[in-house]
């Protein structure tokens, strides 16, 4: 009987502690002044940046929640429209993932991308075309920041965390602040 207790314990603990730590669709409008607020940090960003800071939000093509998720994101980046980051007015616009569409929007402007998930067989060949055009990235789960992406922005514990990973800021020509790194988990 008290063995049955504890098992039952266990799997309800399992059902309702987060056992990954991603962003998803429904936590993007907590999420989206965050990486804002990571972006202000970035200090080649005016120089980078042309009149705007213009977003590339990516999704996987066939998954319905990866494109949840960027649908989510641009609604909640898009929500910021009349805010700045360092003097910049934003835009985001939302594609599937693929090398045509990171050298499309590289060419139109594009500043910033951000990797959703079920992008991660992906995820090579996508930081070899945002290195080459000097993009910032920005992941939505862990492993991606681990993987390839400058910054991730997720949910962990009910809050959300920034993680930086300075060797890819390096590969993208980004320098963040001491500020960032101090709110940060540092990679």
């Amino acid at each position: 009987m008290i063995i049955r207790f504890f098992i039952l314990s266990f799997v309800f603990l399992l059902c309702v502690a987060p056992l990954h730590t991603r962003a998803d669709a429904s936590s993007a409008a907590r999420l989206s002044p965050v990486i804002a607020r990571a972006l202000s940090y970035e200090r080649t960003l005016p120089s980078r940046a042309g009149g705007s800071l213009d977003i590339l939000i990516l999704h996987a093509a066939n998954n319905a929640s990866s494109q949840g998720e960027a649908a989510a994101f641009a609604r909640g980046l898009g929500a910021l429209s009349r805010s700045t980051v360092q003097g910049l007015p934003m835009r985001a616009t939302v594609a599937p993932y693929s090398t045509g569409a990171i050298e499309t929007g590289a060419a139109n402007g594009v500043d910033v991308v951000v990797v959703c998930s079920g992008l991660d067989s992906s995820l090579s060949a996508l930081t070899t075309t945002t290195r080459r055009r000097r993009l910032l990235t920005v992941g939505v789960e862990r492993q991606h920041a681990v993987n390839a992406t400058t910054l991730a922005v997720l949910m962990e514990d009910g809050r959300a965390k920034i993680i930086v990973n300075l060797a890819h800021a390096r590969a993208e020509g980004v320098e963040l602040s001491s500020q960032l790194l101090r709110l940060a988990e540092v990679l």
